[in-house]
């Protein structure tokens, strides 16, 4: 995955998407998959992808079905793709009513059946039933590196971060951050969502802002 001509997602590795509760992280995620699987650039917020026929892999752990469904709608509609139409390459599932341990155990079996690109797991903290357990954590960060290097696939794990802090949540946020190729850093500013780049190990990118259109209900760059 590029923005604009920077890449951001790599193969074989882990990145991380971190921002306060609010910070309109899904909606993130929906324009880097819009980027992956359609053309339109403004509607992606410059997110493409110079690989066709790129198979994505969105797994939500938090919302109720037919919150999920709605997100995958908006990516139809980033993506130029009718909301009532199948995209073969796009794979998404609900794991909210699972334990943490049927999560992890789903989120490695779909990975190995579907052979995805790239891997989105919304929120990545629901695989571990405790992310400050230092050994749970660490299990579960080489669980997703190992998928990722077998695989040959990106996994972009989104994670809130603590009250009041700019650190990933736990002991978990902490070695996802350690072992993450990229971090990209979400902040609110009067309603308007700043991006940065907290870690990337190439030269950082342009950072960027967006908004929530009130009539789409889609993001827009600011």
């Amino acid at each position: 995955l590029y923005r604009d001509e920077d890449e951001i997602l790599h193969r074989k590795d882990i990145q991380i998407i971190e921002g306060q509760s609010g910070s309109k992280k899904t909606f993130l995620v929906s324009a880097m998959i819009a980027g992956l699987l359609g053309d339109n650039l403004e509607k992606s917020l410059h997110f493409n992808t110079i690989k066709s026929d790129v198979k994505v892999l969105f797994i939500d752990t938090e919302q109720i079905t037919g919150n999920v469904q709605r997100v995958a709608r908006r990516v139809h509609r980033m993506a130029g793709v009718d909301e009532r139409a199948d995209i073969p390459n796009f794979t998404v599932l609900g794991l909210r009513e699972c334990t943490p341990a049927e999560r992890m155990a789903v989120a490695i079996k779909s990975i190995g059946k579907y052979q995805p690109d790239v891997v989105f797991i919304d929120n990545v903290k629901d695989l571990v039933n405790d992310f400050n357990n230092i050994e749970e954590s660490m299990k579960a960060v080489t669980i997703l590196m190992q998928l990722a290097s077998r695989n040959n696939c990106a996994i972009c794990c989104v994670i809130h971060q603590n009250v009041g802090s700019a650190k990933a949540r736990g002991h978990l946020g902490s070695m996802l951050y350690e072992k993450a190729s990229l971090a990209l850093t979400l902040k609110v500013v009067e309603q308007i969502t700043e991006v940065s780049y907290s870690k990337i190990r190439n030269a950082p990118p342009q950072e960027f802002a967006f908004m929530i259109n009130p009539e789409t209900i889609l993001p827009e760059l600011t």
